[in-house]
């Protein structure tokens, strides 16, 4: 016998200008599903549990040392021992138990407008000249460099489609060219706007904004 478990995540980016001390929550919460299967005697074991939910919950960059997660994997065990019990004791015969959690969490990126921003402007410039010129290069040629490619199911669900209105024009920091008035731009769950064809080619072959870096869970 076997535990199916399901965990929603519904995810809030908040983001901290450090220098003006200023929190800003995205309008949209990310929300993905993920299913985890396990034999049945993992309920007595808190270590290996966390061994199989240590590597979802660290990409989507949930703190594994706080004491929300080990309330979580708490209960997670406990649920899963009371409904172990119950069954057995009354001789039922499935293959799976389901298990179902949903956790809301925010993630915190913390930041200023300047000084941080411009030290991750500066150390993607590697990363942008090889993405720019995979643009025009051969797609069969291996152009990543170390960059890890973002999960594509990922990718369709986080990025939103947003209109620049007036007083909102900026540049698309993938190919420098202005994000106009009137036009539809993708948006990245961090709140950063480019062009739906150069953020879709750059998340192709890395896995994280490239002016703050906020990570996608990769590949």
């Amino acid at each position: 016998m076997n535990f199916q478990l399901s965990i929603d995540f519904v995810l809030v980016s908040v983001h901290h200008d450090c220098l003006a001390n200023i929190y800003t929550t995205t309008d949209d919460p990310l929300s993905l599903r993920q299913t985890f299967c396990f034999k049945l005697n993992i309920v007595e074991n808190e270590y290996q549990l966390h061994q199989i939910l240590f590597p979802m919950f660290t990409k989507l960059r949930i703190n594994t040392a706080s004491v929300g997660y080990h309330s979580f994997i708490h209960e997670i065990l406990q649920r899963g021992r009371r409904m172990s019990h119950w069954v057995l004791s009354r001789g039922i015969n499935c293959k799976a138990l389901p298990l179902r959690s949903v956790i809301q969490a925010s993630i915190m990126d913390h930041y200023n407008d300047g000084i941080l921003m411009g030290r991750a402007i500066a150390k993607s410039e590697s990363e942008f000249e090889n993405v720019k010129n995979g643009f025009h290069a051969d797609h069969s040629k291996n152009i990543n460099d170390g960059m890890v490619r973002a999960k594509e199911y990922l990718v369709k669900e986080m990025l939103k489609t947003v209109r620049i209105e007036v007083g909102d024009e900026e540049d698309c920091m993938i190919c420098l060219e202005e994000l106009e008035v009137g036009f539809d731009a993708f948006r990245m769950p961090c709140s950063h706007n480019f062009h739906g064809d150069c953020i879709e080619k750059w998340l192709r072959h890395g896995h994280f904004c490239p002016i703050c870096r906020f990570k996608i869970p990769a590949n």
